[in-house]
């Protein structure tokens, strides 16, 4: 059974973006970061690891993003996260 379940969690791993969504883009990374599972301290996945400029890129992306996400009616945000909601529950 966790066979099945580590061939699946890798599958699903796999199918995911590589790299830092920045801006709208997909931005590529040189390096990644190892992620464990807690539980037994197995690497599971790798992430991507951001450089500081990145992190800078980033941060003045959410920053410019801000003003029309928070000027964008309640009922609308609510509506937007619910279909990221549904999109992730499809990838599983």
């Amino acid at each position: 059974m966790s066979e099945r379940i580590e061939e699946l969690e890798q599958r699903v791993l796999s199918a995911l973006p590589k790299g830092l969504f920045i801006g709208g883009e997909w931005i590529e990374t040189a390096n990644t970061v190892p992620v464990e599972n807690p539980a037994t301290g197995q690497v599971f996945a790798e992430v991507a690891d951001a450089t500081p400029e990145q992190a800078l890129q980033a941060l003045d992306a959410a920053s410019d993003a801000a003003p029309a996400w928070a000027a964008t009616d309640p009922r609308d945000r609510a509506e937007i996260l619910r279909r990221i909601f549904t999109l992730i529950e499809q990838k599983k």
